[in-house]
């Protein structure tokens, strides 16, 4: 029933000290709670090093469009430095790492770390995706409550 409005208040009040999430996290913590003191960092590895979850969104076109030469502009805009670095000033992550540096280098470093990871990061494929990662039942979240409430992951 949550439509993600409070999506980080738990957090962001104190209340919990760590929030597994993606980079967007960084624009809607700066953008929300402009007093909160974070840091970000990558998941620690089981035997030392780290890994990265790198999900994302897509681009969709209906099929048929009449508008497909506007729709490759707008992408050959965003997918550019100066749209990447627009998208960057308000929350998303450039998804161009050969020019995520560039895109990031006035915004928060926090942000760089998130890169970092991207560039690091892999998305597991799977039809069942959302039961898997986003259910409150799924193993994902089974995971997480092993780590703050079990005793052994």
């Amino acid at each position: 029933t949550d439509t993600g409005s409070n999506f980080f208040a738990a957090f962001a009040a104190g209340n919990i000290g760590i929030s597994p999430s993606g980079a967007f996290a960084i624009g809607a913590l700066n953008t929300q709670y402009t007093d909160i003191d974070y840091g970000v960092t990558f998941l620690p590895g089981k035997d030392g090093g780290w890994s990265s979850f790198a999900g994302g969104d897509n681009f969709v076109v209906t099929k048929g469009t009449t508008k497909i030469a506007v729709v490759k502009e707008f992408l050959d805009f965003a997918y550019s430095l100066e749209g990447q670095t627009i998208l960057a000033k308000y929350g998303s992550l450039p998804v161009r790492g050969d020019i995520a540096n560039e895109a990031l280098k006035e915004l928060d470093p926090r942000y760089k770390v998130a890169a970092e990871a991207m560039a690091k990061g892999r998305t597991p494929y799977s039809v069942v995706f959302n039961d898997l990662i986003n259910s409150a039942n799924g193993p994902w979240n089974q995971m997480v409550n092993e780590v703050f409430f079990g005793e052994d992951v």
